[in-house]
C-alpha cells in the first residue's frame, strides 16, 4: 500500500501531476481554514471542474491566475483555463517539489526561479558593510 493510499488527501500534490502538465477549468475559489504547523489560516482555495481535488493557492500561484485571467478578484475566473505544472522552488534553504500555474500551452520560463526567491541574494538592496 503506498501513503497517498492509506491517506489520501483532498488537495493536488506534486506527485499527482506524474511530471506533467495539466489543463483544467476553475469551477470555483473560495476561502478555507487550513490547519498548519503555525496554526490554523484562511487561504484560497481553487476548485476544479469534474474534479475531486482542489489547490491551496499561494501568493505566486494566486498571482499567476490573476495575470492569466486578467481578472483581480477570484470570484471572475471562474471557467477560466489554467496549467498547473510540477516544478521546484527553495524553501527554508532547500530545494522541493512545487505546482505552479501558467496560461494552458505556455512554456516554462526563467521567471518561475526569480517568482519562488532564486537561489541568489541580488534583491536591489545595496550591500553595506557594518562599521
Amino acid at each position: 500500500m503506498k501513503q497517498e493510499d492509506a491517506f489520501p488527501s483532498r488537495f493536488i500534490k506534486t506527485e499527482d501531476l506524474k511530471g506533467r502538465p495539466r489543463v483544467l477549468e476553475i469551477e470555483r475559489v473560495i476561502f478555507e481554514l487550513l490547519k498548519g504547523n503555525d496554526g490554523d489560516k484562511e487561504k484560497p482555495v481553487a476548485y476544479f471542474k469534474g474534479h475531486k481535488k482542489a489547490l491551496v493557492l499561494n501568493v505566486t500561484n494566486f498571482g499567476s491566475i490573476k495575470e492569466i485571467t486578467g481578472e483581480p478578484d477570484s470570484d471572475d475566473w471562474i471557467g477560466s483555463k489554467i496549467e498547473l505544472y510540477p516544478d521546484q522552488t527553495f524553501m527554508a534553504g532547500k530545494k522541493t517539489d512545487c505546482i505552479r500555474v501558467r496560461a494552458p500551452g505556455q512554456k516554462a520560463s526563467a521567471k518561475t526561479e526569480e517568482q519562488s526567491g532564486g537561489t541568489d541574494m541580488d534583491d536591489g538592496i545595496p550591500f553595506a558593510p557594518c562599521m
